[in-house]
């Protein structure tokens, strides 16, 4: 299944860090107009108009306008990780940039879902997510990592930060550890996740742990087993954490998740 929604306004935003959230899903980000810049794990993505990031399932990423800019933008969500994409986005390989190759096949498939959508029009709706696919399987090209120009979008001291966040949430204990391990004071710590990320690092953390839960939950594993394995010191308080972050308990979407 897909889901999918246009944001199409001429009005200027202002400069704004997007929370660092996850999906269950493939998310596939289509810039239509505007600038914007996208964190996504320790990596940052400057994207301009019809360039498309395809970002795994369980995956941190957040959005940011680096100036007042439209931000017009569509997102389509696919359920799985799609097969389509498996190969390129293995490993480290991710997120998938597709760069806007100037043939205007991403502004059709867009502008179909923003203007003419029927809902009834089943076969219309399967063409254009079908044409939307083909054409970033063909036209994936892996973005190489490569520092911001620009530190104020990610200052290299905070991606490295992210980086042994995200490789080692579950022995990580908590906002001091994460300083320690870094070499960096909390204060300073808390200061570049606010200024950067617009969230605490504690909250950071915890959102990893749950998007390693989730994986594990999702492969079989029950409660008990999940909360330890990403990390989580006390199952109640894990049980607490996801349901108010997710809406739903481990359990009921362990069970949801099989059920799929």
């Amino acid at each position: 299944t897909v889901e999918f929604y246009v944001a199409n306004d001429d009005s200027l935003q202002d400069k704004k860090i997007f929370l660092p959230h996850l999906h269950d899903k493939t998310e596939i980000y289509i810039l239509l107009d505007g600038d914007s810049s996208f964190v996504v794990g320790d990596e940052t993505i400057s994207l301009s108009p019809y360039d498309a990031l395809v970002i795994p399932p369980y995956t941190l990423h957040h959005c940011i306008l680096p100036k007042p800019t439209k931000h017009n933008h569509a997102c389509f969500w696919i359920n799985g990780s799609f097969d389509a994409f498996n190969e390129v986005l293995k490993n480290d390989n991710f997120p998938l940039y597709v760069p806007d190759d100037k043939s205007g096949e991403l502004k059709t498939v867009c502008e179909y879902f923003a203007e003419n959508f029927d809902e009834s029009d089943k076969l219309g709706v399967f063409k254009r997510v079908c044409d939307l696919l083909y054409y970033l399987k063909n036209a994936a090209k892996i973005k190489p990592v490569s520092k911001p120009e620009n530190d104020e979008i990610l200052p290299p001291a905070l991606a490295k930060i992210l980086a042994d966040v995200k490789e080692n949430s579950a022995e990580i204990s908590g906002t001091k550890d994460i300083a320690e391990r870094n070499f960096i004071s909390v204060s300073t710590l808390t200061r570049l996740f606010e200024k950067h990320l617009n969230i605490t690092p504690k909250e950071y953390l915890d959102y990893q742990k749950l998007s390693m839960a989730k994986i594990y939950l999702g492969n079989g594993c029950n409660v008990k087993e999940a909360c330890e394995k990403a990390g989580f010191p006390n199952c109640s308080n894990f049980i607490r954490l996801f349901k108010d972050k997710f809406s739903i308990t481990p359990n009921k979407y362990r069970k949801a998740y099989k059920s799929d």
